[in-house]
């Protein structure tokens, strides 16, 4: 016995494994739509609503889908032109779609004929929409580098300044409001911004094509708060930040590439990152089965309008959409609880 004791290679007399055998994020719908920016968020009637700008420089296209029955692959893949939004839109401006109270609110910015950023708004979940109107033109001609909407009647924006990009924001309470500009510093180059509402303030993720900032305005003042993450212009790049909440996380979404000039490793993953406060965030998972440069949206929906496809999450970009069931907690052949049990255990 001393010897077992003493011996380098011995094992516990017992060991215990908890193995999830469940798949997560498996491949759901292919589109086959090209690659392209995109947002998506959950209309009051459980829809699932996207929206895209197609790629062609300042006279691209800007769409919409409307996905009530997830199960459906045709729902996934058919697109509308908004009324007013056909060869006009500038292609890398970004766009956003937000719920704000029932009222959907779609967003892009004009590219020929002028520069305004445009708003069309739809009250029965997506399924016509009104517009386009002119939230606001960004001062000097500007062009935009990211839209994102929090869904409390608002609409962030990178725009061009001399010396990089700088955010803007306009709110609507029977009109837009003019420009308010955030007093952050001015970040280099922009790709891309998101934004939460939650008891008075609005949480910010922007990128500047590498690090991804976060900052909080309350009406009133700016603040910047930590780097989600943090890399310079010849390592890994992060793309299109999108927010969505739910389970009691922040879930950050957005592309990550790597030209291989610091790993060795190429590739441009989708990763998510999750935070309980929104100051610390895990470094996330990389998604290989999603190779994009625009980033991609993970939602959970509860229940669908109709169909089979129960409450699911869902990370989608055009071309492709993964999925996973959502299981019940609730449920104790879904759910097993150790940890009452547990003193210490090793993830693989």
């Amino acid at each position: 016995m001393h010897t077992a004791l003493a011996a380098l290679t011995r094992r516990p007399a017992i060991t215990l494994t908890i193995e999830d055998h469940i798949t997560h994020l498996s491949p759901y719908q292919s589109p086959g739509l090209t690659d392209m920016w995109s947002d998506a968020c959950i209309a009051n009637d459980g829809s699932i609503v996207r929206v895209n700008v197609t790629r062609g420089s300042f006279a691209s296209n800007f769409q919409y889908a409307r996905i009530t029955d997830p199960s459906i692959a045709a729902q996934w893949s058919t697109v509308t032109t908004f009324s007013g939004g056909s060869g006009n839109t500038f292609q890398d401006g970004g766009c956003a779609v937000s719920n704000n109270g029932g009222t959907l609110r779609a967003f892009a910015q004009q590219g020929t004929g002028g520069n305004a950023l445009w708003c069309w708004t739809s009250t029965n979940n997506g399924a016509s929409w009104s517009g386009p109107v002119t939230v606001l033109s960004p001062p000097g001609g500007a062009l935009t580098r990211g839209i994102g909407s929090a869904g409390n009647n608002d609409v962030f924006f990178l725009y061009d300044v001399v010396g990089g990009e700088k955010i803007g924001l306009s709110t609507y309470s029977g009109s837009w409001s003019a420009l308010t500009t955030s007093t952050l510093p001015t970040i280099t180059s922009g790709a891309g911004i998101a934004a939460f509402y939650s008891a008075g303030v609005y949480n910010l993720v922007y990128s500047d094509g590498y690090t991804l900032y976060t900052a909080y305005y309350n009406g009133s003042t700016w603040l910047q708060g930590e780097n989600a993450a943090s890399t310079s212009s010849n390592t890994v790049g992060h793309i299109n930040p999108r927010i969505s909440y739910f389970n009691g996380l922040f879930h950050l979404c957005n592309s990550e590439y790597d030209t291989g000039t610091l790993s060795g490793s190429v590739y441009q993953f989708v990763r998510v990152r999750e935070s309980a406060e929104f100051v610390h965030w895990s470094d996330g998972w990389i998604v290989p089965a999603i190779s994009t440069p625009y980033g991609g949206n993970y939602l959970y929906l509860a229940a669908p309008q109709t169909g089979s496809s129960g409450a699911r999450y869902y990370l989608s970009t055009m071309p492709t959409v993964l999925s996973a069931q959502a299981f019940s907690t609730t449920n104790p052949q879904q759910y097993l609880d150790v940890s009452g049990s547990d003193l210490s255990y090793m993830r693989v």
